[in-house]
């Protein structure tokens, strides 16, 4: 996926869900979009690890706690497609 302006909220969870299944050893399949990441064995470091991917995949800056105050992929895929929505307004 690029950083491209028009990724959708569905493309958005589906990348994600790929990096929380390679962060906590499961199948993409295993993960459930709306429960708790914590509940996944999502610690502090993998949750750093994921804000910062986040913003290199999408050229956006997000609070390094963003998977402690979302803590759903629905949840964090909303702030991410609300943020790029932003950016597509800005220009």
């Amino acid at each position: 996926m690029t950083a491209d302006n028009s990724a959708s909220t569905a493309s958005i969870r589906a990348w994600l869900t790929e990096q929380v299944a390679l962060y906590v050893e499961l199948a993409p399949e295993a993960i459930d979009h709306d429960t708790d990441l914590a509940s996944y064995g999502m610690d502090s470091i993998r949750a750093l690890t994921l804000a910062a991917r986040i913003e290199d995949e999408f050229g956006i800056e997000v609070d390094e706690d963003l998977a402690w105050d979302h803590r759903t992929i629905t949840a964090i895929a909303g702030v991410v497609a609300a943020e790029l929505a932003k950016r597509v307004e800005a220009v």
